[in-house]
């Protein structure tokens, strides 16, 4: 090579270095993309996803049917971790399978519960998804055995006997709280809103449950009320745990009772507290302009006619 170098001008052998030069800096600049590209992975991210923040937006979005550690909850959500389908499947496809969720009868839907879209959670991006799908594969990596039964939620049970058919007329009076719950529960009210129920709406600590019945279906809402994940629920319904019965009430209700506007009664309650509010709004002022107007001007008229018999 130094001989043909050479043999070269002096033009030729600097086109040489230059050549050399160049192949080089590529050299270094493909070393450096496969860093970018095999590193993250390395240190807990996967491909384009991030596990760390994979495995918060798992706990908020995710656990509630899959379970806190991806094992899976009986009769909502099949394990998640050392699962040979999350193993077999690849990273596109799982992100367009939460985007797109599983309807209760799909054929590949083994448990009968419907998996909403985005897991109910329509802000999230397709970047986040991204980061769940990282994050479960993640729990895929072990080595170990696939498991394919959810394990039992770790709740005490509120009671072994069969509930019968729910009544959506107690289930509203139950979510409503105009009926107290057994063992001394909260009403579904206090932190949740159906369209139609309440004068006032419900609660905004949970979410809007008027579409629960559709998202979960009538098998994962039971699923859900006998076995609550939400971490906002587990505290109190672990001590103060549903009946069967006000179950079946309440699952009878979320799927058969919300309706898309308020009853007739309601928006009259709301149209009388509106009209009651603007009266007594009107006799307040009145007052108030009265005591100013016998305060303010009764001593600028008593001044006037003095002046005027001086």
């Amino acid at each position: 090579m130094r001989s043909f170098e050479r043999s070269l001008g002096s033009q030729e052998r600097a086109a040489v270095k230059n050549l050399k030069r160049i192949l080089a800096v590529a050299a270094i600049g493909g070393l450096a993309v496969a860093g970018l590209l095999f590193l993250p992975s390395a240190f807990g991210q996967g491909q384009g996803g991030d596990v760390a923040e994979g495995k918060t937006l798992y706990a908020s979005t995710c656990s509630a049917c899959h379970g806190a550690d991806a094992q899976g909850v009986t009769g909502l959500g099949l394990p998640l971790a050392d699962s040979s389908f999350i193993a077999t499947t690849s990273e596109t496809d799982l992100v367009e399978l939460i985007e797109t969720g599983r309807p209760a009868n799909s054929p590949d839907n083994s448990t009968g519960v419907a998996m909403p879209p985005k897991g109910g959670n329509a802000s999230m991006t397709t970047a986040q998804i991204t980061d769940i799908v990282a994050y479960l594969k993640s729990l895929n990596e072990s080595g170990s055995p696939p498991s394919t039964t959810a394990k039992p939620a770790d709740t005490k049970p509120a009671d072994t006997g069969a509930a019968a058919p729910g009544n959506p007329e107690i289930g509203k009076s139950l979510f409503q709280g105009n009926d107290g719950f057994q063992n001394g529960a909260p009403p579904c009210l206090a932190c949740h809103s159906v369209a139609g129920v309440g004068a006032f709406g419900g609660g905004k600590l949970g979410p809007d449950l008027t579409n629960a019945g559709e998202k979960f279906g009538a098998a994962g809402l039971a699923g859900i009320l006998a076995n609550p994940q939400f971490p906002t629920m587990q505290p109190i319904f672990a001590a103060d745990p549903l009946t069967p019965e006000e179950q079946a009430n309440l699952v009878s209700f979320l799927t058969e009772g919300p309706v898309a506007a308020r009853s007739g009664s309601a928006t009259l309650q709301l149209f009388l507290l509106a009209v009651g509010g603007t009266i007594v709004f009107l006799i307040a002022a009145s007052l108030i302009w009265y005591r100013r107007l016998k305060g303010v001007r009764a001593p600028m008229v008593k001044q006037a006619k003095k002046s005027l018999t001086k």
